[in-house]
């Protein structure tokens, strides 16, 4: 077998009472293999005691314990009792290692020995560190850790007595620990050390670098880092924090000399963050910064980055090998989608057109209300934006740099945004002049790229019941506002309308790209079969984490936890009046925006929050308002944190 083929084999040594060998496999990587032999010292009792992990440590303990490894032949052993390789000291650390080599005659690391150089790794010579030891052996610990040269500024003690007190303790229970810890330091360390072997922490480890600001290192980390550096294999893990990050790509200057300029990359940046790992609220750069995300992918990332439901989805969906089956053939994904979307909408909008995205479903939507009507003319509102294809950019009002490009297909009136009766009223005389040339009058009931404008209650209510009368087909944009953002379920649930098609987009795929028009068999259900079709159109994988997505949407009754950020949020922002490129603040839900006295200052203030390590969302008509769009999950202390860098950020100038 070729050498770059091989499967490496990791003996691993774990004493009676271990509970955790997954937590060692999350930093595993698919080449190399891990080969799990438990031993006991013959201790009367398994308790985390001085005297028992003495007995752990113990070279003939061990050699006797890594007999039971010769059948499989391991390249190398890893030992993963940390609390017995510092109990032993450095003197008897090594004694472990050289009676397990001598056995197995391969290499061989213990967990002390690991952690040490995955400090050394870090550059880190004072820490923090978390025991989940008793007061005795956290002692022991901290005597190892100065031995070896490293400062401890603090220390928090957990106190197990047990095994099984440690490795039942969920990530999350351990990351709430350890930040209240770290806050309460008065020396900031250059990390913090997360003892033990059978702690479970790998999945928090990116949520809580990106709160503290600081490295984390765990027994298990550090073992298996250390095993796959002697193997020669790389160590990189996305995902697991500083200690497994690649070195700075610096990968944003080859962007910028090979990306098309047509992008807006580099709008509100020339060397804006490229980012290599997400968790909630938060992202982390490749150079290691963390940034509060309150821009969501423009609003896509509804749950944040990395929620546990929807990459366990997507994992599922890509274990089954298909990875895409075109617009002939199905998953039950995609099946089980649309049955839950039937149980969201109103039973009018029964029916489902997949698109790729947002963007293309309103192309959908505009083809079927051109087939179902037989006309080609539509009318748009002034702010209105539905996408950048070309018959998307045919019905929006707001067409940015492409309004040059015209004349568009199909044609369209860009009538005045009805915030107030009287232009409703325009409006509706329009339609009623127009309606037997008129193939659909689309519009978003919440402007969101325009700024956050709400339509006027009686006046939206006003258009629809014209297009109703006049039998044209009324067609809501809620790509941005659908699913919860405004604080209900859908913003035309603020008017008590119904659309005769719905289209949606964002949010819906999870974090995947997908797009699906709603309606009623009077649009959706009587065009000719292969009419409307595209190669990706909801995509399995879009559907899985799709479906993910709407089940916490429901389950945790996330447009009512929308509504709660909205009133944590409205009330932070107040104070932010003050300043005085500050025109107007006005939201609704987890989606607020502030309007600026121009574009510049917009850009200004963005970049500003951008440097300090917050993302916003660009909008308004002209770029002159800053949108925050936090996930739906948002902490009320992360709010708090985004309007303090807010704040700073407009004080700056």
């Amino acid at each position: 077998m070729m050498e770059s083929m091989r499967k490496y084999r990791i003996g691993f040594l774990w004493p009676a009472d271990g509970l955790n060998d997954d937590e060692f496999l999350a930093f595993l990587p698919e080449d190399a293999s891990w080969l799990t032999t438990r031993y006991d010292a013959g201790t009367e009792t398994e308790e985390l005691t001085c005297a028992v992990l003495s007995a752990y440590a113990d070279p003939e303990t061990l050699r006797r314990a890594a007999r039971m490894l010769h059948a499989v032949e391991p390249d190398l052993v890893a030992c993963g009792d940390h609390a017995a390789s510092f109990i032993a000291g450095t003197a008897g650390e090594q004694g472990m290692i050289d009676a397990i080599e001598a056995e197995l005659g391969c290499s061989a690391v213990t967990m002390g020995a690991a952690m040490r150089e995955a400090l050394s790794a870090l550059d880190a010579q004072c820490i923090a560190l978390v025991s989940p030891y008793s007061s005795d052996v956290t002692e022991a610990l901290i005597g190892y850790m100065e031995a070896s040269g490293i400062t401890v500024v603090a220390c928090h003690v957990a106190g197990a007595t047990r095994e099984l007190d440690i490795g039942t303790r969920t990530a999350e229970a351990w990351r709430n620990e350890l930040i209240a810890f770290v806050q309460k330091l008065e020396t900031t360390p250059d990390a913090v050390v997360l003892a033990g072997g059978g702690v479970r922490f790998a999945a928090a480890i990116t949520a809580f670098e990106a709160q503290v600001g600081l490295p984390v290192v765990t027994g298990p980390g550090a073992l298996v880092r250390a095993a796959l550096l002697r193997l020669g294999l790389p160590a990189a893990r996305p995902g697991r924090g500083a200690l497994f990050r690649e070195s700075s790509a610096k990968c944003i200057t080859r962007i910028a000399a090979l990306q098309s300029t047509g992008t807006k990359s580099f709008v509100l940046s020339e060397t804006p963050p490229v980012f290599i790992s997400g968790s909630g609220a938060w992202l982390i750069s490749e150079d290691g910064r963390s940034f509060l995300d309150f821009a969501c992918g423009s609003g896509t990332s509804a749950l944040g980055h990395g929620h546990p439901a929807t990459l366990t989805a997507l994992q599922a969906q890509l274990d089954g090998g298909i990875l895409h089956l075109g617009p002939h053939f199905h998953s039950p994904s995609q099946a089980r989608l649309y049955d839950t979307l039937t149980d969201l909408l109103p039973a009018s909008l029964h029916r489902f057109h997949p698109a790729v995205s947002g963007g293309e479903a309103t192309e959908v939507a505009i083809k079927a209300a051109m087939h179902a009507t037989g006309q080609r003319h539509f009318i748009g509102f002034e702010g209105g934006y539905h996408g950048r294809s070309m018959g998307a950019l045919a019905v929006s009002g707001a067409r940015g740099h492409n309004s040059n490009i015209g004349p568009f297909a199909p044609s369209c009136d860009i009538l005045p945004f009805p915030f107030d009766e009287a232009t409703a009223q325009t409006a509706v005389a329009h339609i009623q002049a127009m309606h037997q040339k008129l193939a659909a009058v689309i519009i978003e009931p919440v402007q969101a790229t325009a700024g956050l404008r709400i339509a006027h209650h009686e006046g939206l209510a006003a258009i629809a019941g014209a297009a109703r009368d006049m039998g044209v087909p009324l067609i809501f944009d809620e790509v941005f506002t659908g699913f919860g953002r405004t604080g209900r379920l859908f913003a035309f649930e603020y008017f008590a309308l119904v659309p005769d098609m719905l289209i949606l987009g964002k949010s819906l795929g999870g974090g995947l790209p997908a797009g699906i028009v709603a309606g009623n068999a009077d649009w959706l259900g009587r065009w000719p079969a292969g009419v409307q079709t595209s190669t990706f159109q909801m995509h399995p994988a879009a559907a899985a984490t799709a479906q993910a997505f709407l089940d916490v949407l429901v389950r945790e009754d996330l447009p009512a936890a929308a509504a709660q950020v909205g009133r944590g949020l409205g009330q932070a922002l107040e104070p932010l009046r003050q300043h005085r490129a500050v025109l107007e603040i006005r939201g609704l839900g987890a989606f607020w925006a502030l309007e600026m006295q121009s574009r510049n200052d917009a850009i200004c203030v963005r970049r500003n929050a951008l440097q300090r390590g917050l993302l916003t969302w660009e909008c308004g008509l002209h770029g002159e308002v800053i949108g925050l769009v936090p996930p739906l999950i948002v902490s009320q202390s992360q709010l708090q944190d985004a309007v303090m860098i807010l704040d700073a950020a407009l004080g700056a100038g």
